[in-house]
């Protein structure tokens, strides 16, 4: 059985960024960040997906700075460009998208030519999303973990 022309497109544009991009090539849940996640971080997303009804095998995570040796000396240089990352969104077309830090939400501010608000529902072509400027410092306290769940539920769903 061969391959639809939309999934050989799609892994030519994914493949193109390695150590940017894991998880599924048919992702309907995206997660981006500048950099990568911690544990908790990860697992809150994963838990959050999973409670609107996405399976773990429908994720996807797109790290910014993964193919840069050392994002410390120049944070603000990254190793995705805004054009790179619209590319992979639209190639995977998710249904929602998370952007985890300001950097990512910047990123895909310029990509997407349209301004984003932090921590409200917001669109990327049609693409739900929800933009932080910090997701792990949310997971600090039971008050703030709210916060970015009442962002996340905002968030299309499968359930």
């Amino acid at each position: 059985m061969s391959q639809s022309p939309y999934s050989t497109i799609r892994h030519q544009q994914i493949s193109s960024f390695p150590g940017v991009f894991s998880g599924s090539e048919d992702a309907l849940f995206c997660v981006v960040s500048s950099n990568a996640l911690s544990v908790q971080a990860h697992e809150a997303l994963v838990a959050s997906a999973q409670r609107l009804g996405y399976h773990a095998k429908q994720l996807a995570f797109i790290t910014l700075n993964a193919s840069q040796a050392s994002t410390e000396e120049d944070p603000s240089s990254c190793a995705v460009t805004p054009q790179d990352l619209l590319s992979v969104l639209e190639a995977l077309d998710p249904l929602a998208v998370v952007l985890t830090d300001h950097q990512a939400s910047e990123m895909a501010s310029s990509a997407y030519n349209i301004p984003l608000t932090l921590e409200q529902r917001e669109f990327l072509l049609g693409h739900g999303c929800c933009c932080f400027e910090s997701f792990e410092e949310l997971l600090s306290t039971s008050q703030n973990k709210q916060r970015a769940w009442a962002c996340l539920k905002t968030l299309p769903g499968l359930a």
